[in-house]
């Protein structure tokens, strides 16, 4: 792969790290989700699955959303921090991601280049 594309895909990957950390940018991805702040989008989501969930078990639920819920099936608070905890193991995969891609691109940016300059040396 020429160099141009991956010094493109560095500040690519590095402009998503700054979105995941920008407390107000971040707001607008589609998971993210704060049950300090529900907006109407994410209230009536809990609603929805409040519902969906009446009929499931604590047990079902962590093991189709691979993520352990606690509490109460019926409680909206439950509901709400089950999703922020959902969000935020997301969140945390995708900042891994980003980290581990851009270092595995920087790393082959700096072999490449001194390959280059061995070569032409």
């Amino acid at each position: 792969m020429d160099k141009s594309w991956k010094d493109g895909a560095v500040q690519f990957y590095q402009e998503c790290q700054e979105f995941f950390k920008d407390s107000q940018k971040i707001k607008n991805y589609s998971y993210y989700f704060n049950s300090e702040y529900l907006s109407p989008k994410n209230q009536n989501l809990i609603k929805q699955l409040k519902e969906k969930f009446s009929s499931m078990s604590v047990e079902k639920i962590s093991k189709d959303y691979e993520f352990e819920f606690k509490g109460s099936q019926k409680n909206e608070q439950d509901i709400a921090k089950f999703l922020e905890g959902i969000w935020l193991k997301e969140k945390k995969r995708i900042e891994e991601f980003l980290e581990e891609t851009l270092e595995m691109l920087q790393n082959d940016l700096n072999i490449n280049f001194y390959k280059k300059q061995k070569v032409y040396s």
